[in-house]
């Protein structure tokens, strides 16, 4: 969702374009570009953030161990301003209904355990 289609080599990418970075490392920095903008503009309206939390949360969390580690610390800043202006979900109603905040903190604990596990492990 997030950067759909960037993984995808175009046939038209020549090195001519971009003198001194090649197509991956430019694909790279548009990920980038785009994780970034993604959390500085995560919207604060609750609407908005209800349709999509989970699901952002989620392709982070399915991107990082992937990534490269450039990306990666762009994609755990994102996550930042993602839980700073993050609006809480309600407690669940009913006790078979699983509770959003729970996904959400296990989601978060998975991205941080994957982007410093290289730091862990020394």
């Amino acid at each position: 969702m997030i950067v759909q289609g960037l993984d995808e080599k175009d046939s038209s990418e020549s090195e001519d374009e971009a003198p001194g970075l090649k197509g991956g490392e430019m694909r790279i920095r548009l990920k980038e570009a785009c994780y970034e903008c993604l959390g500085k503009a995560w919207p604060e309206t609750l609407e908005t953030q209800t349709k999509f939390r989970l699901q952002v949360l989620q392709e982070c969390v399915d991107q990082l161990p992937s990534s490269p580690r450039s990306l990666q610390v762009t994609m755990v800043a994102s996550l930042r301003h993602y839980v700073d202006r993050l609006h809480l979900p309600p407690e669940p109603m009913d006790e078979d209904q699983p509770d959003e905040l729970e996904t959400i903190l296990a989601l978060l604990v998975k991205a941080l355990s994957c982007a410093l596990s290289e730091f862990l492990c020394q």
